[in-house]
């Protein structure tokens, strides 16, 4: 995607911003973090973790996708050929499946500037205060990359429409990098990668 290397760059920027001694501290310690989580990572700075969470993040979106087309009897039959009925190890990797596709929630997507507040409480179990909102740099940027994401979502959306059968057949598919909400789908933020 052409807007993660840039949109790292400026994310990354704006922090060391607000509190360059915060950033410094804040990408030692992620750093020797990474080298010792057993991955042997190569990542030594701020500006390559916020890239990798956004291309994990992206890539996070189009499991919903795999997860349907997982789920159906033409896939699955490849568990057991010679079966004609479902099975219980058939359910249970498809309601295992399920937990993915209904993961989608508003406000936690790729590029997001928004902190939701009820959100939080909802996480954290904690009262939300006025101390959550993101500094006026960095959401600044986060709105910038936000508002031209969405306009290259519905570039593609309104492209992939153009021929009604193809997405009358595929569109389950294909609309993975739709506008978020767009099918069910949202280019997720990675939170446990």
């Amino acid at each position: 995607h052409n807007l993660v290397a840039p949109y790292a760059s400026e994310v990354t920027s704006a922090l060391r911003e607000i509190d360059s001694d915060k950033y410094t501290i804040a990408e030692r310690q992620t750093s020797a973090y990474l080298k010792e989580c057993g991955i042997k990572s190569s990542i030594d700075n701020l500006e390559q973790w916020v890239q990798i969470m956004a291309v994990t993040g992206i890539v996070h979106g189009c499991t919903l996708s795999y997860s349907r087309a997982f789920s159906t009897p033409e896939i699955m039959k490849w568990r057991d050929i010679q079966s004609d009925v479902w099975e219980t190890p058939d359910l249970v990797i498809v309601n295992t499946g399920l937990a993915t596709i209904s993961g989608v929630q508003e406000g936690r997507h790729v590029f997001n500037p928004i902190v939701d507040q009820h959100a939080l409480v909802e996480e954290t179990f904690e009262p939300f205060d006025n101390g959550t909102e993101y500094n006026e740099k960095l959401k600044a940027v986060l709105e910038k990359y936000d508002s031209m994401s969405t306009e290259l979502k519905e570039a593609y959306k309104t492209k992939i429409m153009e021929d009604p059968e193809k997405f009358n057949n595929f569109g389950w598919l294909l609309s993975d990098f739709c506008p978020d909400g767009f099918d069910g789908k949202q280019l997720t933020i990675a939170t446990y990668i």
